[in-house]
């Protein structure tokens, strides 16, 4: 279902704001959302933002901390949680403002970098649930859909 190497890789700078930029309180830098593909991996610097729905308190998000710059964080995606008949949930995460720091007295949030790499199916696999997460007391949840029609489905609802 990999075979074809359709991942994505990006590296993402997040550049410093000041504080007075945010006032409103209604921004964000990356608003809450799962990943399309398999799994994602993610490398990110020890500045913090990043966050993690806890599946046990919908709506609350917990913040994820490197300990070191090579950690590597991985999400799961909508295509394992589909393959798997939802045995193994996307992560629903967002990134949000570190704390302050100053810069010449003025309280700015500092600038952020991560690299994500995101493993995608093939886009002509099916993404319906593999039959051995498929029971009679765990009925399949998802019609069949390539994850190239997904990919579509999800980009089309954010635009």
């Amino acid at each position: 279902m990999h075979s074809r190497a359709e991942n994505e890789f990006r590296l993402l700078h997040y550049p410093a704001t000041p504080v007075s930029e945010l006032a409103t309180g209604t921004a964000t830098r990356i608003a809450e959302h799962t990943d399309f593909g398999t799994i994602t991996m993610l490398f990110q610097d020890s500045t913090g933002g990043l966050q993690v729905e806890d599946h046990s308190q919908i709506g609350s998000f917990r913040d994820v901390e490197s300990s070191a710059p090579t950690d590597i964080i991985l999400n799961i995606g909508d295509s394992l949680q589909r393959l798997t008949n939802d045995t193994f949930k996307a992560a629903c995460h967002r990134v949000t403002y570190p704390p302050n720091v100053k810069d010449n007295g003025v309280d700015i949030i500092p600038e952020r970098y991560s690299i994500a790499y995101f493993a995608k199916p093939n886009r002509n696999a099916s993404i319906r649930p593999l039959k051995e997460f498929i029971t009679e007391a765990n009925p399949c949840r998802y019609e069949n859909i390539t994850a190239w029609e997904w990919n579509n489905l999800r980009i089309a609802k954010l635009y």
